[in-house]
C-alpha cells in the first residue's frame, strides 16, 4: 500500500494491549505462553514489521505505554493499583531492535498518552482504559483537562472499530477513532459483544479536512 500510494512518510500508533499479562492468578493458568515469551515475541515481531516498511517509507513509530491488558497485577487483581506495565519493556525493547535504523523515529510516552501534530491536525493517541465517562467524552474531557483542543482521539481498548464524529472545526471532523484490535476475537471480547476480525487500519489525513481515507486491513 505504501509503494501503491506513494507513501513516503507513515506514521504508526501502538495502542497498547500487546500481550495478555498477569491481571490475575488464574492467568498463569489461562494463557498459552509465559507473560516473558510473549513480550520477547510482540517486540520483535513489532520491530520486524517496521524494519520491513522503512525498506519503502520512513516511519514515525508511536508506543502507548499504558493499558490494562499488558499490566502485571498477579498480588492483588486490581486495577492501577501497582503501576507494573510490560508496554515498557515492550515498547523500549522495539525502540532497542530499529536502533540501527535512521529511517524509523520511535516515540515513547512518557504519560499514559501521546499527543503531536499531523497534517494542521491536533492529535491524542491512548489505550483508553481510563477513560471513565466513556470514548465518545474523550476529546471534551481531555481538551478541557490539558486546555488545547484536540481534533482526533485514537483509542484502542474497545477490541472493535468504531469511528464517531464529535464536532467539527475549520480543520475537519472532530473524531474518535476506535481502532480494532490486532489479535482480534477472543473468549473475553466474545463475551461482551464486541468481538471482530484482527485488524489493523490505515487513515489519511489532509489539511483543513482531516481524515478523508480510511482503509481495513484484515489479518486473519
Amino acid at each position: 500500500m505504501c509503494i501503491d500510494k506513494n507513501i513516503t512518510k507513515l506514521n504508526v500508533s501502538s495502542l497498547g494491549d500487546d500481550i495478555q499479562g498477569l491481571l490475575r492468578l488464574s492467568d498463569i493458568q489461562l494463557n498459552k505462553i509465559p507473560v516473558v515469551e510473549a513480550v520477547v515475541e510482540i517486540s520483535r515481531i513489532i520491530a520486524t514489521l517496521l524494519n520491513e516498511i522503512s525498506k519503502v517509507t520512513t516511519i514515525t513509530y508511536r508506543h502507548c505505554m499504558s493499558s490494562n491488558h499488558s499490566q502485571w497485577r498477579p498480588i492483588t487483581g486490581k486495577a492501577d493499583l501497582v503501576k507494573e506495565d510490560m508496554e515498557v519493556i515492550i515498547g523500549n525493547y522495539i525502540k532497542d531492535l530499529v536502533s540501527d535504523n535512521d529511517r524509523i523515529e520511535v516515540i515513547l510516552s512518557k504519560t499514559d498518552y501521546v499527543t503531536f501534530k499531523l497534517a494542521g491536525q491536533n492529535i491524542i493517541q491512548l489505550h483508553g482504559h481510563q477513560c471513565r465517562k466513556g470514548v465518545k467524552n474523550i476529546v471534551k474531557d481531555y481538551s478541557s483537562l490539558h486546555r488545547e483542543f484536540y481534533d482526533i482521539a485514537l483509542v484502542g481498548h474497545l477490541h472493535a472499530g468504531n469511528q464517531v464524529s464529535v464536532g467539527e472545526s475549520d480543520n475537519g471532523n472532530t473524531e474518535v477513532i476506535i481502532v480494532p484490535s490486532l489479535v482480534g476475537s477472543d473468549p473475553y471480547s466474545d463475551s461482551l459483544g464486541c468481538g471482530s476480525k484482527s485488524m489493523a487500519k490505515l487513515y489519511k489525513l489532509e489539511e483543513n479536512c482531516g481524515i478523508t481515507e480510511n482503509y481495513t486491513i484484515i489479518l486473519n
